[in-house]
């Protein structure tokens, strides 16, 4: 197959898991489908390419707002998009220019939790959250949903990558 039609067909396949794992989790929490989210934007980074992790990370929560499953303000969408970024290219630099070995992963997670906690919560709630007029319950709200919770996501979600990416890559060969 044509590696241009493998990477939209992987991609697509990856933004779609990415969309039905936020439906259908959302009623479980913040924590199982954040973790789901961030396993989905790493595996498409590992498997397939930054390109598509960039893409899924891009595209899932302008999505999933869309689909009324994510937040409605476009300004946290576009910083959501932006953490999710930050996850993959951690990944990406992690895995491209440090030799695959047994502190590849356990780095990845460790920077890659630390990196989109940091940009999620300084680019939410210590620079956006105070421009917007969302209100004191709001505040309190998003300050929960884009603080410390963001890093046990990433982290969890790095944890099941760890797992399941390895096996996953030995089968799909792009």
């Amino acid at each position: 197959m044509n590696k241009g039609v493998k990477f939209i067909t992987y991609t697509a396949a990856l933004l779609s898991m990415l969309i039905v794992a936020q439906f259908f989790s959302k009623p479980l929490g913040q924590l199982v489908t954040g973790a789901l989210v961030n396993f989905i934007l790493i595996s498409a980074c590992l498997v397939v390419n930054v390109e598509a992790g960039l893409v899924v990370a891009i595209v899932s929560p302008f999505l999933a707002s869309m689909l009324g499953i994510g937040p409605k303000l476009i300004e946290l969408v576009a910083a959501i998009a932006v953490g999710n970024s930050v996850l993959v290219l951690t990944y990406y630099i992690i895995f491209r220019w440090i030799k695959r070995n047994s502190v590849s992963y356990p780095m990845a997670i460790a920077y890659g939790a630390i990196l989109k906690f940091a940009a999620l919560y300084f680019g939410v709630v210590k620079f956006l959250l105070p421009f917007l007029n969302v209100g004191e319950a709001a505040m309190k709200a998003y300050g929960a949903t884009f603080g410390i919770t963001q890093l046990f996501t990433a982290f969890l979600g790095g944890i099941i990558a760890w797992i399941i990416v390895p096996t996953v890559k030995r089968a799909v060969k792009f």
